[in-house]
């Protein structure tokens, strides 16, 4: 449940008293971006395993979040033809399916348990992929493509000087040097100042751009 009932006393009189359960809302949204990420990454079916994977994590109320909580097939299976009984699956489909979801090479979405048998959901992991493609698409839509190709790149090869994305990004250099500062202001990205003698002149000082993930994510809450 996301909202809670409580009584008061107003003028002697009980009231009831309705209240958002944030910390639960919070989690059901968690919960169904990464479902539906699986959904368009795999198949539907694929995101109704993990709405069951999820659920089953959630209904166990131990306090563990759904990664540390590991179910077996069958488990899952029941919870499928449970809650969503127009999908037709047997085991074997369900193990593939499974196993697909672990391996994936760019976002492995489920965990195995060391004898395995029991899977767990890696909403954390998922919820960094989902994180990221939100500042993605934040990032495209304010600056433009050209923005979007420079931050992954710095993410990628982590502290570049100016220069070595205007060639690498293959952008002309005023534009190049345009589109840095105005994702500094939106602390997209960063710039560190690294001198090269004692004296810090800027003549002999270089200048470094590089994405703070962390930063980031706090400028597009």
């Amino acid at each position: 449940a996301i909202a809670d009932k409580r009584v008061v006393l107003r003028n002697k009189e009980p009231v009831d008293i309705w209240e958002i359960d944030v910390p639960s809302l919070l989690n059901k949204v968690r919960y169904q971006a990464c479902t539906d990420m699986i959904a368009k990454k795999i198949d539907e079916t694929s995101g109704y395993i993990a709405k069951c994977i999820i659920n089953l994590a959630v209904a166990t109320k131990n306090g563990l979040s759904p990664d540390q909580q590991f179910f077996t097939v069958k488990q899952i299976m029941d919870s499928l033809e449970e809650n969503f009984d127009s999908v037709s699956l047997d085991e074997t489909t369900l193990w593939k399916y499974l196993e697909l979801m672990c391996t994936d090479y760019q976002v492995p979405m489920v965990s195995k348990s060391l004898h395995q048998s029991t899977f767990a959901m890696n909403t954390n992991t998922v919820l960094r992929v989902v994180r990221k493609k939100c500042v993605e698409s934040v990032i495209s839509e304010m600056l433009g493509s050209e923005a979007l190709r420079i931050f992954r790149m710095l993410q990628q090869f982590k502290f570049m000087e100016e220069e070595q994305i205007t060639t690498a990004a293959l952008i002309d250099s005023q534009e190049v040097r345009q589109i840095l500062y105005k994702m500094k202001e939106y602390d997209f990205v960063q710039i560190q100042e690294i001198p090269r003698g004692t004296d810090y002149a800027p003549i002999k000082t270089f200048y470094l751009w590089h994405v703070d993930i962390g930063m980031t994510y706090e400028s597009v809450k």
